[in-house]
């Protein structure tokens, strides 16, 4: 008889099998989805807008996207300011589910401020992102002139246009007074302001629409026309009335302003009349004791003007004698043999002048009032003996002189010195401390002599001296220090190597040097800078000196020009240098390449042979070759000549905001500023396929780390974890089940194997076997 074997615990059924198996598929399913939308989902609408004809930026205005005559549904972007660039997601369009094949409208609408472009659309290709058309913004109003300047004059022009829809009218209001209507059904107009007096305006242009919109646009500007003279805002000392002592000094100075900010204030200093070097705000006057600037008075005069008019003013200054002492010459050391006659003449002089006597406080010897000293010593030893020097007014002065008296004399010696090296680097305008120490075994007070490339340096005995070489003293020198008691010596020698530097005349303008500090580099000052507006600058100059550079420096970022410099072969008088930007070059003038700019420089009563060398520095903002696509190695300058011509590139500079190079010219003319590209295939697939990795890569990485995907990952996470859960405490559940079952029924378990398909196979052969089991049992 066969025994009855239950399968109830064996293994799970084929539905919770399929059951747990649906579970786990659709939670993949679910993941899958879920970032397949969030990679290949993020779309994006991205494209360029091209700033206003003007150069109004389009930086940081809002561009819109949506689908067709559905523009209320939209979904918005900032226009960022790195290349007018923009990118909307075209998820977030209200209404809509974008696909495949989609087409997507956008535009910068007129937000009421005038500024707007066409629409544009793109067909999505679901690669990520789809580029649209590069669009231009216009301007409803355009103000071409008044520009945001000065002008020195009373007359300026008033030029505007507009477009569409905004031409039913056009008007105009200054400084916020009643608007005047400059036009009815139109679309442009001009005015001339006159006699206007100097002051700041506010400029502002209204168009209206045949529909009664209005927008408006307003500029600033000043007028300056008006000549000023100059004047002291502040001068000291402030007493003009001053008295001072022989040997001291006063330092003038003057704080110059002018009404008229275009004007250059020129400075100049006298001294009783006579013009002093000095064209800066102070002059230092020192005193002296003899001669110039010595007792006596003097009037100190500065005089400000702005070519135009002048302003002066006047100190009167009393210097008081004060009577000086006379002056003693260096004697040194003295040494003498006994017995022997010792003749010594000691010298003096008195700047005032004045007479004076000798004497001394030794027993030693009696010098005559002249300074004579003639004597027989007799007995060894040193001596510290006063010499003094009084005059007529009582004023004296006194040395010490070191007298030793001796039978065998020995040499003095030099025991430390410093530098300890003998070979020494010294750098032009700065300075070296040399020193010595020593001493004489017969105990005279030794001096020191000290000699430069074997010349005596006068005045120079002390054990101590700085060197300080000039500027064009570069190369080897030889400095050497004797150590004498009067007749015996000791010595020491240095090589000095040195090094050349920076200093005024070497032909390049320093950071702490001026056209007033250092001509010679810096050029000379002019005496006029000129106006002429935004698109014209010029320098005059009433003298020019030969071989001294003359500076145009431009301040106007509207003109290409940073600077000209020209160095003059002769001397010549009323030189003015002038820059002007071109607009409104003539077709057969204009280079056919992509011009940033039409500049034409000139320069009056200096002919081309009478020009030893030109420079020209142009400036070229980054902004303009970003906009262009351009690298900076595409810059090129022509020159015309006859006919347009490359100009040879000596430097190429670079800041933060534009581009500098440099040309040498031989004269001056027209000149223009263009880029010219390389072979454009390479450069165009090389660019395109790079702009495209680029912007593809950073808007999956925009859409995958939006917080709606990450929200959605998360939650997808989590109802797996949740599965996950279920389906172990399933597991725990008839873990325990089995255990609760009978024991026969444990042990009739033949396999306890988790292979769900074999187990399901030997599940399907005992349930035959027990059948088979069951009709035999039946017919026994």
């Amino acid at each position: 008889m066969g025994t009855n074997i239950s399968f109830k615990y064996l293994e799970e059924s084929p539905e919770s099998m399929g059951v747990k198996r649906g579970l786990i598929v659709l939670a993949a399913l679910i993941l899958f989805f879920a970032m397949q939308k969030t990679v290949l989902g993020a779309h994006a609408i991205c494209g360029f807008v091209n700033d206003a004809s003007d150069g109004t930026s389009a930086a940081w205005r809002t561009f819109i996207i949506y689908y067709e005559n559905d523009d209320g549904n939209n979904a918005s972007c900032e226009i960022s300011p790195e290349n007018n660039g923009y990118c909307c997601d075209a998820d977030e369009i209200p209404g809509h589910s974008w696909k495949k094949g989609d087409v997507i409208f956008g535009r910068m609408p007129d937000i009421g401020n005038g500024f707007y472009t066409d629409e544009a659309n793109v067909t999505t290709t679901g690669e990520g992102f789809d580029k649209m058309p590069t669009l231009q913004m216009y301007a409803a109003i355009m103000i071409y002139s008044p520009e945001a300047t000065t002008y020195y004059a009373n007359t300026t022009e008033l030029r505007v246009s507009t477009l569409e829809p905004y031409t039913e009218s056009i008007s105009y209001s200054l400084n916020n007074g009643s608007p005047t209507t400059l036009c009815n059904s139109c679309n442009e107009t001009n005015l001339t302001f006159e006699y206007l007096e100097d002051n700041d305006y506010e400029l502002t242009i209204f168009a209206t629409s045949r529909q009664g919109a209005v927008r408006n646009r307003s500029i600033a500007f000043r007028i300056d026309a008006v000549n000023d003279p100059p004047y002291f805002a502040s001068y000291n000392p402030s007493n003009l009335n001053l008295s001072i002592d022989e040997g001291t000094h006063i330092n003038f100075s003057v704080n110059a302003s002018d009404p008229n900010d275009n004007d250059v204030i020129t400075i100049e200093w006298y001294k009783n009349n006579e013009s002093l070097a000095s064209e800066t705000s102070n002059f230092l006057f020192e005193t002296g004791y003899v001669g110039e600037n010595s007792a006596g008075i003097y009037e100190i005069k500065v005089v400000i003007s702005d070519g135009e008019y002048y302003e002066s003013l006047t100190w009167k200054v009393n210097v008081n004698d004060i009577n000086q002492p006379p002056i003693i010459e260096p004697v040194g050391a003295v040494t003498a043999h006994t017995n022997e006659l010792l003749t010594l003449q000691i010298n003096a002089t008195d700047i005032d002048g004045d007479s004076f006597v000798f004497s001394d406080n030794t027993t030693l010897f009696d010098i005559s009032e002249s300074g004579l000293i003639n004597f027989t010593p007799t007995e060894e030893g040193t001596f510290n003996v006063m010499i003094i020097a009084t005059d007529t007014f009582n004023n004296s002065a006194n040395i010490s002189v070191s007298f030793t008296i001796t039978t065998t004399n020995q040499a003095p010696i030099i025991s430390e010195f410093y530098p300890e090296e003998i070979s020494v680097e010294v750098v032009e305008g700065s300075s070296q401390h040399f020193s010595i120490n020593g001493s004489d075994p017969d105990g005279t007070i030794p001096f020191a002599l000290w000699y430069l490339d074997n010349e005596l340096i006068p005045d120079e005995t002390d054990y101590d001296y700085d060197y300080a070489p000039g500027y064009f003293e570069n190369g080897s020198h030889t400095l050497q220090v004797v150590l004498s008691d009067g007749l015996l010596n000791d010595t020491h020698t240095w090589q000095i190597n040195v090094l050349d530097s920076a200093y005024c005349g070497d032909s390049i303008c320093e950071a702490d040097e001026n056209c007033e500090t250092c001509r010679a580099d810096c050029g000379q000052c002019a005496a006029e800078r000129i106006g002429g507006g935004v698109g014209l600058t010029s320098i005059k100059y009433e003298e020019v000196e030969k071989a001294l550079p003359i500076f145009l420096r431009n301040g106007n970022d509207s003109i290409a020009i940073k600077e000209i410099v020209i160095w003059p072969k002769k001397a010549a008088s009323n030189v003015k240098i002038s820059a002007e930007r071109i607009d409104d070059i003539p077709e057969e003038l204009a280079l056919k390449k992509k011009a940033y700019q039409y500049i034409k420089a000139g320069v009056t009563n200096l002919k081309a042979e009478d020009i030893e060398k030109i420079r020209i520095s142009f400036r070229i903002e980054k902004e303009w070759l970003r906009k262009k696509r351009a690298e900076k190695e595409w810059i090129k300058v022509y020159e015309h000549v006859g006919k347009w011509r490359e100009a040879k590139i000596t430097s190429l500079d670079e800041d933060e905001d534009y581009y500098y190079v440099e040309i040498q010219p031989t004269m001056l003319g027209l000149y223009t500023i263009v880029i010219e590209e390389p072979p454009r295939e390479e450069v165009t697939r090389k660019t395109e396929e790079k702009e495209s990795r680029e912007e593809k890569a950073k808007a999956v990485m925009q859409k995958a780390t939006s917080p709606e995907n990450i929200s959605m990952v998360i939650t997808t996470t989590i109802i797996i974890l949740l599965l996950l859960l279920i389906i172990r405490k399933a597991k725990k559940k008839q873990r325990m089940a089995v255990k609760e079952a009978p024991q026969s029924e444990k042990e009739a378990k033949p396999i306890k194997t988790r292979e769900k398909p074999e187990a399901y196979e030997r599940d399907q052969k005992y349930r035959i076997f027990k059948e088979i089991e069951d009709e035999n049992q039946g017919k026994i």
